[in-house]
Parts: C-alpha cells; sequence; structure tokens
C-alpha cells in the first residue's frame, strides 16, 4: 500500500489512491474514501447507465471523419445538411459602410434604426472600423432594404 500525500495552498491534502477504483480527498476533518466501482455499481445494475464514461469526458467527445485523397490531395467533403443552418442565419444579413467616413458605432446604429424604422432588425454590429453588419429577422425585410438602392449618411454614400 502505497500513499503519498501532495500538499496545496489551500487546507486540502490529496493522497493518491491505494488502488485503481479508489479516490482519496482527505481534508483537515475528515477522509473520504469512496471506492468508485462500488459507487457505480447500484445504479448500473438498475439499468440507468449503460456506458460510464470519463469524468473529464463532458459530451465533447470528436467524431474524425479522415479526409479523402485525389491525386495525392487532400480533400475534405461537406455536407450541404452540415451549412444549411448557417446560410439561413447569414442570409438575412447585409454589410454596410460609409464612404469616405468612419462614424462611431452608436452614430450608425442609430442613423439605421431611424432610416429602417418600419423593418425589425435583429442586430447591428461594428465587424471592424467603418464596416457594419446589419441583420434583418426577415428576408423580405433585407431584399427591400437592398433594391431600394443608395442610402445617404451626413452627404456620404451609405453603401451595401
Amino acid at each position: 500500500m502505497i500513499e503519498r500525500k501532495l500538499k496545496s495552498n489551500t487546507s486540502q491534502e490529496f493522497t493518491e489512491p491505494s488502488s485503481s477504483n479508489e479516490t482519496v480527498l482527505s481534508t483537515p476533518q475528515t477522509a473520504i474514501r469512496q471506492p468508485l466501482v462500488d459507487q457505480l455499481s447500484p445504479i448500473a445494475n438498475r439499468g440507468l447507465i449503460t456506458t460510464i464514461a470519463s469524468p473529464y469526458d463532458s459530451g465533447t467527445s470528436l467524431k474524425f471523419i479522415p479526409a479523402s485523397i485525389v491525386n495525392g490531395e487532400k480533400i475534405a467533403k461537406i455536407e450541404i445538411d452540415d451549412v444549411v443552418s448557417v446560410v439561413a442565419y447569414w442570409q438575412n444579413a447585409v454589410l454596410c459602410l460609409v464612404l469616405g467616413a468612419y462614424p462611431p458605432f452608436n452614430v450608425v446604429d442609430g442613423f439605421i434604426r431611424r432610416i429602417w424604422k418600419q423593418y425589425v432588425i435583429n442586430k447591428v454590429i461594428m465587424v471592424r472600423k467603418g464596416f457594419f453588419l446589419v441583420r434583418f429577422t426577415d428576408i423580405q425585410h433585407k431584399l427591400t432594404v437592398v433594391q431600394r438602392g443608395i442610402y445617404f449618411f451626413n452627404n456620404k454614400p451609405f453603401e451595401m
């Protein structure tokens, strides 16, 4: 039976388990020893657990699909189902900029919400200095705005 104690900055000590199926945590007041197999076997026998995963794997396991090799080059295959939800989300968005000016975000946000107040705008974000992304809740609102043409912000073209 080999046990080593590791001290931390807190008032807790960790004792390495004496067997591979035992977890040990010692505090100054109490020492807790619970064999994992004894702890989980009643639950597993009732049929509540079919697979026991590592405590560090909280549903984040990765599935690897190797790339196809065509003419010596690796080719990734993308299914339409993988991107359809992303396309549906971004098809209502418009990228805008004011030519010849870099107005602050709050000014452009107020301008956009004022000129397009009859349309439902989901969000306005600044992508980078001078570029703004406007996402509408309805594709028809986006199409109407884009088809109208050029808008002007302080006598400068507001392009989409």
